[in-house]
């Protein structure tokens, strides 16, 4: 994709999205910011991989799980997230930033 800035729908069509698949964005180069709504519950591995210009990740859910892989996120992407378990853990295990909502 060629978008800076994307919000991922709560919906397609009358389906939910309810997970950010397997480098589902890997290698969008130029997406900067990235906000996922309530109803995503998990992210799975190198879903952002190579997103070398990723600044900020929004996680609207709070018990949404990130599955524990070090290329699920870029280390230069800043996480904002509402007291969630899942990303506190994973930015400690792999030393990423966030900031709590």
């Amino acid at each position: 994709t060629q978008e800076k800035n994307v919000v991922v729908p709560a919906t397609l069509g009358k389906y939910p999205v309810t997970k950010i698949g397997e480098e589902a964005f890997s290698g969008c180069c130029s997406l900067k910011t990235i906000d996922l709504p309530r109803n995503v519950t998990v992210v799975e591995n190198a879903a952002f991989e190579n997103c070398t210009a990723l600044e900020n990740i929004f996680v609207q859910n709070n018990d949404c799980v990130i599955v524990a892989s070090q290329n699920t996120f870029p280390e230069q992407a800043v996480i904002h997230a509402a007291r969630n378990q899942s990303v506190n853990e994973y930015a400690e295990k792999f030393n990423r930033k966030v900031v709590n909502q």
